[in-house]
């Protein structure tokens, strides 16, 4: 059996279990953790991921927020500006399209402590169920720019990042909490803007990739998810 005291704590059938797996892993030694969904199907055979240090010709982009809002939607960054991914805030939605959903410039940095990368997912990425409802024809047909290399995100600038496709090296283990007393919908979600904040100050940054699996979703009841959202 699991000796952890946390377990106590995650009530059965809870998407917060996933941190008995976050901790057998540190327990075995692990230095690096790829999660994953039961519904992402890897595109190759391998996991990719970047070194958690990256010179400027590795990681030549860096997204900014702007003046209204300090979000970003890394995904009109590869190629869907009129797609958005879950969490990101509904009431940021006009301020992020009337500052310009792409907002990237030349990464000079010398280094960059790629400690957490989000890699996207092809067909039916992670969106939020208010989408889902207003753009069903699209949802199984979406494929981000394969061609568009990583983005950094600047430190004070904010982008949702899920479970689904992430990496995380053992220098952001302390940021793989997921909290128990949100929602299933949430719970990375509300993670990862912690995680983003506490990143910043210890100088890593959270990176994104283009799309290396293609996700055939499990069945969901869309009204469910948006009101767990």
């Amino acid at each position: 059996s699991l000796d952890f005291r946390i377990l106590r704590y995650l009530p059965y059938g809870s998407y917060a279990r996933k941190n008995l797996g976050y901790l057998l892993a540190i327990q075995c030694g692990a230095q690096i953790i790829f999660e994953s969904d039961d519904d992402n199907l890897l595109e190759t055979n391998d996991i990719y991921l970047l070194p958690k240090i990256l010179q400027p010709e590795q990681l030549p982009w860096i997204a900014f927020h702007r003046q209204r809002s300090p979000f970003i939607n890394i995904y009109g960054s590869f190629g869907h500006p009129n797609i958005w991914p879950r969490g990101f805030p509904i009431d940021e939605i006009r301020n992020v399209t009337e500052d310009g959903w792409h907002s990237v410039r030349q990464n000079h940095q010398n280094t960059t402590h790629a400690y957490i990368q989000q890699y996207l997912a092809d067909l039916d990425p992670d969106v939020d169920a208010i989408y889902r409802l207003a753009h069903p024809l699209s949802i199984g047909r979406i494929k981000f720019d394969r061609d568009q290399p990583p983005i950094a995100i600047e430190p004070f600038t904010y982008s949702p990042y899920n479970t689904q496709n992430t990496v995380t090296y053992y220098e952001a283990f302390w940021g793989l909490y997921l909290p128990v007393t949100t929602t299933f919908r949430v719970c990375d979600i509300w993670r990862g803007f912690w995680v983003q904040r506490l990143l910043w100050d210890i100088g890593g940054q959270l990176i994104f990739g283009t799309s290396t699996v293609k996700q055939i979703r499990n069945s969901h009841s869309y009204i469910k998810d948006m009101d767990d959202e």
